[in-house]
């Protein structure tokens, strides 16, 4: 139906835009433990993912926001799913302003202090998609449930 895969059923495919699904305190942690993984060169553009078997145990702060959104999602969308089936893939980029903008940092302008930021190459439109099915069967699988989460104003 709709061009959609079979298997579930009764989803609100709506766009829709969720505040507040995390504290402040964790979006703090997040923050810090992403900018402190693109410090040391972590490969923050890999693709992670989390089966939803493993949701009660989360490893990091990472696995823990990526529940916190997909249980927040599932929820407003009205999707039921299969626990032992289903899983999360998740990933963290780090998006510098463009040079024009400014960057505030420990409370002085970095523009005007100097600071040159790396700038991040921008992400073009897409559409998200089972990356394998595509290049290996040319099948275009798009998930149930796509989201964007931003931490801070740029975006």
């Amino acid at each position: 139906d709709e061009g959609r895969i079979a298997g579930v059923e009764g989803v609100d495919y709506t766009t829709r835009s969720l505040t507040s699904v995390l504290a402040n305190s964790h979006i703090d942690a997040l923050r810090s433990e992403i900018l402190r993984l693109d410090e040391r060169g972590g490969d923050l553009d890999a693709s992670f993912v989390l089966a939803c078997s493993r949701f009660d145990q989360p490893a990091n702060v990472m696995e823990a926001t990526a529940v916190a959104i997909f249980r927040a999602h599932t929820r407003s969308a009205g999707i039921k799913f299969d626990r032992e089936i289903s899983c999360v893939e998740y990933w963290w980029q780090v998006r510098r302003p463009d040079a024009g903008e400014a960057v505030e940092e420990g409370g002085e302008d970095a523009a005007e202090a100097g600071d040159e930021e790396e700038i991040g190459e921008s992400i073009q439109f897409h559409f998200d998609k089972d990356e394998v099915m595509a290049g290996a069967y040319g099948v275009t699988v798009h998930p149930h449930l796509s989201t964007v989460t931003y931490l801070g104003n740029v975006g």
